[in-house]
């Protein structure tokens, strides 16, 4: 809804749906809506996270209820990250909201994917939020990886 692409002709439209043009008519009334699903999903769902988990942080690891309503969301994260989960998901925000946003900025995208990533490793390697060793070990390989191939495919962009 929100990435539309300047044709030839002067015009935006949608690249989701290129009979749809940006900024007019049928685009306008879909507004509202993504506008709302932008506030429930990208906004609420982490919010309501946060405030479930940081409710129950006194009952996480002890009381069995929380654990099945929650558990999912921290029980691979020693007990001072249980909100790790949480950040995750905000750094998955930013690097969707990166290649979406400044997809046509490499300039701008590139070195704030960089940035994420650089960052979450270096919190990743500090903090060590998982309980296994091996998955704090592939988070790190992962963001590694990605930094990797981001800056070979810039040397190819360039």
């Amino acid at each position: 809804l929100f990435d539309c692409t300047a044709l030839p002709n002067g015009r935006s439209y949608m690249d989701a749906d290129l009979s749809i043009e940006c900024y007019r008519g049928q685009w306008v009334s879909l507004v509202p809506l993504g506008a709302a699903g932008i506030a429930v999903y990208v906004v609420g769902m982490p919010g309501f996270l946060a405030s479930a988990l940081l409710l129950k942080r006194r009952a996480l690891f002890m009381d069995p209820a929380v654990a099945r309503r929650l558990g999912s969301n921290y029980k691979l994260f020693r007990r001072p990250c249980y909100l790790a989960s949480v950040l995750l998901m905000i750094k998955r925000l930013a690097i969707v909201s990166l290649t979406l946003f400044a997809s046509r900025e490499p300039g701008y995208m590139v070195p704030g994917l960089l940035a994420v990533l650089a960052g979450a490793a270096v919190v990743q390697s500090r903090i060590e939020p998982f309980y296994d060793p091996l998955l704090n070990r592939v988070e790190l390989v992962l963001s590694a990886l990605l930094c990797a191939l981001l800056l070979c495919g810039t040397v190819f962009l360039m």
